[in-house]
């Protein structure tokens, strides 16, 4: 699909995928969605029993060390009060989501809202400043990184010849 396409669609508040009218402002119908939940699936086993049991007694541990040195059991980053296990901020954040959990909202879909951490978003994005400075210095990162020639041109160089 071109990007035309998609974004006409969009625009049109049709599902970018098969063209059919979507009512709760989302990019995808219902069966598009399921379809592509069910190819991830497939695609993406998920992490077996044992690598699942190792990183639970491996976060089991951190948490225990964070409370033993009395940090945030949720961020590993700030001192706690006594009898506490989370942060101010933490603790704070954390009954910001569930309210939007109770009142019957998805802090993905409300608008200028940082999907990842509920704080106000900048203008003109979905995430909050941290964020996309995060992602903006890791894919400074990313792009500073000397990438690997491709095999073709390996194997075709002067240093493979015989």
């Amino acid at each position: 699909m071109s990007a035309s396409t998609y974004h006409a669609r969009r625009a049109m508040g049709k599902c970018v995928n098969c063209g059919i009218k979507v009512d709760d402002g989302r990019s995808l119908c219902l069966a598009c969605r399921m379809e592509r939940r069910e190819r991830r699936r497939a695609n993406w086993p998920s992490i077996s029993e044992r690598e699942c049991a190792k990183l639970r007694a491996q976060m089991k541990d951190r948490r225990r060390e964070a409370k033993d040195a009395g940090l945030c059991y949720t961020c590993f980053k700030r001192p706690v009060k006594p009898g506490r296990a989370n942060c101010p901020y933490c603790l704070a954040r954390k009954n910001y989501l569930k309210k939007l959990k109770r009142d019957g909202h998805r802090i993905s879909d409300m608008p200028d809202v940082c999907p990842r951490c509920g704080k106000p978003s900048a203008q003109g994005y979905k995430l909050c400043a941290g964020h996309l400075d995060s992602i903006r210095k890791a894919a400074a990162i990313g792009r500073a990184v000397p990438r690997k020639k491709n095999l073709f041109e390996l194997y075709n160089s002067a240093a493979f010849v015989r």
